[in-house]
């Protein structure tokens, strides 16, 4: 019984952060777009995350459920756990590199502080 209770509250959870994630896409509320890209990516792993919630949770309430991922009857849903872990990774990892190129991207065409008589950039120490 606690465990069709875990489960709707997984997908209530699933179905609230896809509706943040939609609604964050098109309004676009931060200023730069590296926040808007860096908190799409972190919904984008909480989404993912539910998934598996949904998924490892199903296959403990119902065998049927987890034989349809390829799972025998009795088996532990580890191997799934591993694949969605792994896949989160990836995600982190790509998203890691994303931020880093347009961090790169987004200070080319930046400002730099220089001195009004040498018109040279000021030791700024820290």
């Amino acid at each position: 019984r606690q465990a069709g209770f875990a489960q709707i509250r997984a997908l209530a959870a699933l179905f609230i952060s896809t509706t943040f994630l939609m609604l964050q896409l098109m309004i676009r509320p931060y200023k730069r777009q590296v926040d808007d890209v860096l908190n799409g990516l972190f919904s984008l792993v909480l989404i993912v995350w539910f998934n598996a919630t949904i998924v490892i949770n199903g296959c403990l309430i119902s065998p049927a459920f987890c034989s349809a991922f390829g799972h025998k009857a009795g088996e532990t849903p580890d191997e799934l756990f591993s694949v969605f872990v792994s896949f989160l990774a990836v995600i982190v990892l790509a998203s890691l590199v994303l931020i880093c190129y347009i961090t790169a991207t987004a200070t080319d065409g930046m400002v730099v502080l220089k001195e009004r008589g040498t018109n040279a950039e000021p030791p700024l120490t820290l």
